[in-house]
Formats: structure tokens, sequence, C-alpha cells
């Protein structure tokens, strides 16, 4: 299966507060974006421990925390 690209709003790197679309890939949140709506959290955690290997589950964090203003929590 081919992961889909996933676009992701950053601020631009000329310090405006312009965003930009940056196209990733990332398999893993693209399931979670076309299964948040129809799955329960504890059942996406779930599938997504089981499934996804820990690099890629980090890779995934890493790109949603660039997209985000504020820093994740660690649990």
């Amino acid at each position: 299966m081919m992961a889909e690209k996933v676009s992701v709003d950053v601020t631009a790197s000329d310090n405006t507060d312009t965003p930009t679309v940056a196209p990733c890939r990332s398999e893993l949140l693209c399931f979670l974006q076309q299964k948040a709506k129809t799955l329960a959290f504890d059942h996406l955690v779930k599938l997504c421990a089981d499934f996804y290997r820990k690099d890629e589950i980090i890779a995934a964090r890493s790109l949603v925390e660039q997209a985000v203003s504020k820093r994740l929590t660690r649990k």
C-alpha cells in the first residue's frame, strides 16, 4: 500500500506568519485522518500501536509537532 500525501501547514522560514503547505508522506497520518471520524480514539490508538513500528509513529508525531504551534506532551 502506498502512502498518500498529507499536507501540513507550516510557518514560512522568512519569519512571517504566512502559512505554507508542505506535502508530507505518512501512511499513519493518512490512516488517522481517514478513520478519526469513524473509530473511537481508544480503538485508533490500539490499531496504530499494534500495526505501525515505533519509528513510524515517532516520524508522524514529528510531522504533527512541526505543524502545530505548541509542544505536544509525552505520555
